[in-house]
């Protein structure tokens, strides 16, 4: 693994749970906000770069990452896997299935809840909190009353159309799954029930029969599910590369 050009998305979400690559003691913990987590996620799905790594080759300590790790740990969050330092239970990344507006640049909608802000940021404008009012309805339709007691799995993007755990796209893709295999998933998800019922009544769909519905909500899902796949592909999907230091050579030179 020592010195290797290039990594899948893959390979860098088992950094932390596999111990492959680690952090070093003075660098700071996970600082980026949610929407810089969106951003990252939005440019992967896109197959935009996203820069190197920067690693450190310390000897049979093995690698330490010098710079990196905030798109390494969003990364992480992103497979729903462990993080460096237990970001994993403070995050969750979902993906709404409907597309952005006209004048919004972005391809995908990635959301990002906290166990600072549960419900989520406004959709159109990610840096921005939800109006006190719109908290107040969350926290009726999350059924709460302490949100910062309750576990995170509890929540869901509230400012959202049809938010669904990004997770769920890439185990199925990982494990050769097809959209059916993935939507009969999503389906026992423990919130579909009530995001699907809160989309249908604010779309066209409402007086559609139930299996127009499914169709409808299928196709939306398989435009991402593509997408995934493109970005998970080993050959010719999303990869990135590092650049490594080796941290013995300088400390002999200082000797």
């Amino acid at each position: 693994m020592l010195n290797q050009p290039i990594y899948t998305l893959q390979e860098i979400a088992n950094w932390a749970e596999t111990k492959q690559v680690s952090l070093p003691t003075v660098q700071r913990g996970f600082v980026w906000r949610p929407n810089q987590i969106e951003n990252l996620w939005d440019s992967l799905l896109r197959g935009y770069p996203v820069g190197a790594f920067v690693l450190a080759n310390n000897g049979d300590l093995g690698c330490e990452i010098l710079d990196g790790q905030q798109r390494a740990t969003a990364i992480c969050l992103g497979f729903s896997k462990d993080t460096f330092r237990d970001s994993q239970d403070h995050i969750k990344v979902f993906i709404d299935i409907e597309k952005p507006g006209i004048e919004d640049n972005r391809k995908f909608i990635f959301r990002v809840i906290t166990r600072s802000h549960p419900w989520g940021y406004r959709k159109n404008e990610t840096n921005k909190t939800l109006t006190s009012e719109n908290i107040r309805k969350a926290m009726d339709l999350y059924d709460t009353t302490d949100p910062l007691t309750t576990d995170l799995s509890h929540f869901f993007p509230f400012d959202a159309d049809f938010p669904l755990p990004f997770h769920y796209f890439i185990n199925e893709v990982l494990n050769k799954g097809t959209v059916a295999d993935l939507y009969k998933k999503l389906i026992t998800w423990q919130h579909w029930e009530k995001i699907y019922n809160n989309w249908k009544n604010k779309t066209t769909t409402v007086n559609l029969k139930e299996t127009e519905v499914d169709t409808i909500l299928k196709q939306k899902i398989a435009v991402i599910f593509e997408a995934v796949v493109e970005m998970l592909d080993v050959k010719s999907g999303q990869r990135i590369p590092a650049l490594y230091m080796d941290l013995n050579k300088f400390n002999k030179e200082e000797e």
